[in-house]
């Protein structure tokens, strides 16, 4: 049941159910308490969610396919080796993240330590801590 505000987004409806106690089921990225079994705990992912005067909550548990289980932990070890590598500046986090990334890690690793320094030094003016 998504809401039927013109806008598309659901901001207004999530605070209304908040406010008023009216229980909406809504598609959310919520941290993983659950929902997703196959996936670490506070992974953020996408469920359905009930909001309500309590909050916002998943809804329902959903089990992937081993093979597909498998390939969402590495999305998810790579979006986490990601977030370390900005908070520390270490380019060396940033190779791990990408040879983890499922698409990028295809790369040959010469290549992939190249394309990773091209792509620090075409962002180094948003991201000054790995200068």
């Amino acid at each position: 049941e998504v809401p039927a505000d013109p806008s598309g987004e659901m901001v207004a409806p999530i605070i209304d159910s908040f406010e008023r106690d009216r229980p909406r089921n809504l598609p959310l990225n919520v941290p993983n308490h659950g929902q997703c079994p196959d996936l670490p705990r506070d992974a953020v992912v996408e469920a359905i969610c009930v909001a309500d005067a309590s909050g916002v909550r998943g809804r329902d548990a959903a089990t992937a396919p081993p093979v597909l289980a498998e390939w969402l932990r590495r999305i998810v070890a790579s979006q986490e080796t990601t977030v370390e590598a900005a908070l520390t500046g270490d380019r060396d986090r940033v190779v791990e993240a990408m040879l983890l990334d499922p698409l990028a890690g295809r790369i040959d690793f010469d290549r992939l330590a190249q394309m990773t320094d091209e792509m620090l030094a075409a962002t180094k003016a948003w991201l000054p801590q790995f200068a």
